[in-house]
């Protein structure tokens, strides 16, 4: 990346499917075998209750409104864990952008931390208000503070701190030119991400979905209701399959989207900070020769895998840290 100029939304596009490449299969296999069982049990939870929809009718409403009960409860949880391994692995996709490797079981403990999680919550229970009031606020809301994940995990703040930081972050544009604004490129690459997702998934789901609804469509006409219950039923666990397969592309879709905002937060983070000079006058810097004869002080060796702080999985401070 050029350190004296912000990435351009083409550049920041190509930047994160380069990355993305370079760590699908080392961040995204774990986390599609996380995810693979949850989205099976969310497509036979939600085909049993759709099934056991068709067959109590109104005949035995109290039965149906327990059935209701388990299965949004059974659903809740298992959103919850979802979000867990999405979120999870935009802690792995950070890490592998600042060149650290990322164990995914750290990426979980990671985000399993109240205090990373709970920032989380709070931005995403704020946005929902926030799309409750005409959308537009939540969608501001949204990508304002978008950059939160790396900053709890690179620069240790959280709370209201960190959707602060992130607020100031995606407002600093000092050449005042509106593609080079981050709150755009944000907004952009959540348009490109979105339109992908969508593209893959019916990519995925078309031809079982045009089969499903040409034979529903033919029962229903038939006036047969018993033959239409079979089919549907038929129709329901033939679809599951490629429901889970969908989900899989998209948490892929959603790992490129990652690395974006990934990149996104090392470059305006350079910007606003001066990291970009500060590196290139210390470059300029040239050190002493040593005396001859005598042996120049060795540089202490860093391992790979010395970045990892203990247990805590927090990445090495950069030059902004030390204020």
């Amino acid at each position: 990346m050029n350190e004296l100029r912000t990435l351009g939304f083409a550049e920041l596009l190509d930047h994160a499917w380069k990355s993305t490449r370079q760590h699908l299969r080392a961040i995204l296999v774990p986390f599609a075998l996380l995810l693979a069982p949850a989205l099976v049990v969310v497509n036979v939870s939600s085909n049993y209750f759709s099934l056991k929809t068709l067959e109590m009718g109104e005949s035995d409403p109290f039965s149906l409104l327990a059935v209701m009960g388990i299965y949004f409860v059974v659903l809740l949880v298992l959103m919850a864990w979802m979000m867990v391994i999405y979120r999870a692995q935009f802690l792995a996709a950070i890490g592998a952008e600042h060149g650290e490797p990322i164990p995914w079981k750290r990426a979980l403990a990671t985000y399993l931390r109240p205090r990373i999680w709970g920032t989380d919550l709070l931005a995403c229970v704020l946005i929902g208000f926030g799309f409750v009031a005409c959308i537009l606020p939540g969608v501001f809301l949204m990508l304002m503070w978008t950059l939160r994940m790396p900053i709890m995990l690179r620069e240790q703040r959280f709370g209201f701190d960190a959707l602060s930081r992130s607020w100031e972050l995606m407002k600093f544009n000092p050449s005042q030119q509106f593609t080079r604004s981050p709150l755009v490129k944000a907004l952009g690459a959540l348009v490109v991400v979105v339109v992908l997702s969508t593209a893959v998934s019916m990519a995925v789901q078309l031809p079982v979905t045009a089969w499903t609804q040409y034979v529903t469509f033919r029962d229903a006409a038939s006036g047969d209701v018993q033959q239409l219950h079979q089919t549907l039923s038929r129709v329901l666990w033939i679809s599951m399959p490629f429901s889970v397969l969908a989900g899989l592309v998209q948490l892929g879709v959603t790992l490129y989207s990652y690395f974006i905002l990934a990149a996104l937060y090392i470059d305006q983070r350079r910007r606003r900070e001066g990291d970009d000079i500060a590196s290139r006058l210390e470059s300029l810097i040239e050190p002493h020769p040593s005396p001859a004869g005598s042996a120049a002080p060795s540089e202490p060796s860093t391992e790979e895998g010395e970045s990892w702080q203990g247990e805590s999985w927090t990445l090495p401070p950069t030059g902004d840290d030390r204020e």
